[in-house]
């Protein structure tokens, strides 16, 4: 029953802060500390990623079926209305291969500084920095489309996302706003943009992924796993408003604030 506890807590704030810009692989580092539960399972943690991607296609299944529908359509009839998600799918191809490539060359560097939480916390104080400098860019920003540009660019930005401490979602949204795209539009495309993330991680981790299966804690696993799924739902769901009155800064003053903490912590104990 503890360890059921212990791993429905794990479950819940990963599935929170997952979408939030807060980075949930600090949170999963962090917590793990707290409650004394070994932080190097990586396929425990993609395991996680892939209940809150099930949930994130759920919410964006109207979405990713209009992109995928006129993908589909444009390539076979060619008509000009479908242009526009043709273009749209290959930009997020466009972003995923420079972390693909980061991810590969600098994955052992990604595991040391997954065990140092002194790192993760200085990661974290970044964080938040970025989040409010960017902040600053938002009221430049403009209703225009991304271009091949900007998701190679955006796709370098989220190459930060892959070290613990430093958000995915935020680094995608920071490298949107720097190219001054409307803060709608590039929420969009940066959860779309975690979708191919979180199943290159699985598809990295597939050979150690049915270890869980095998885990006598089966059970404990699957019922995180739900509760991951819920809470990013409605994470997510509170993030898009949150986003669209343009106020992530304030996720900026919390992970300077988490960051700060977590780092006094690391020094005295």
């Amino acid at each position: 029953m503890k360890d059921l506890i212990k791993y429905l807590l794990i479950g819940i704030t990963q599935g929170i802060s997952e979408v939030l810009p807060i980075s949930s692989s600090a949170h999963l580092v962090l917590l793990q500390s707290i409650l004394g539960v070994s932080n190097d399972n990586l396929t425990l943690e993609v395991f996680l990623h892939l209940a809150s991607l099930c949930a994130v296609l759920y919410f964006m299944r109207h979405r990713l079926k209009k992109l995928i529908v006129g993908f589909l359509k444009y390539i076979i009839y060619r008509k000009k209305e479908d242009l526009i998600e043709f273009r749209y799918f290959w930009y997020l191809i466009l972003s995923t291969i420079p972390v693909a490539i980061f991810t590969i060359i600098f994955k052992k560097y990604i595991n040391i500084v997954s065990n140092n939480i002194m790192i993760i916390s200085l990661l974290l104080i970044t964080n938040g920095l970025l989040l409010m400098l960017v902040t600053k860019i938002n009221g430049l920003c403009t209703t225009r489309e991304i271009t091949y540009k900007d998701a190679f660019i955006i796709g370098c930005f989220e190459c930060l996302g892959v070290f613990p401490g430093i958000s995915r979602s935020g680094s995608c949204i920071c490298g949107g706003y720097v190219r001054k795209i409307d803060k709608d539009v590039i929420a969009d495309y940066a959860f779309l943009l975690f979708i191919p993330a979180v199943l290159g991680a699985t598809i990295l981790e597939f050979d150690n992924f049915w270890d869980i299966m095998r885990n006598n804690n089966i059970i404990i696993y699957l019922v995180t796993f739900i509760a991951t799924a819920v809470a990013t739902y409605y994470s997510f769901k509170w993030f898009l408003m949150v986003i669209k009155k343009g106020q992530i800064k304030y996720f900026g003053y919390y992970c300077i604030i988490v960051g700060a903490i977590s780092c006094i912590l690391s020094c005295i104990l």
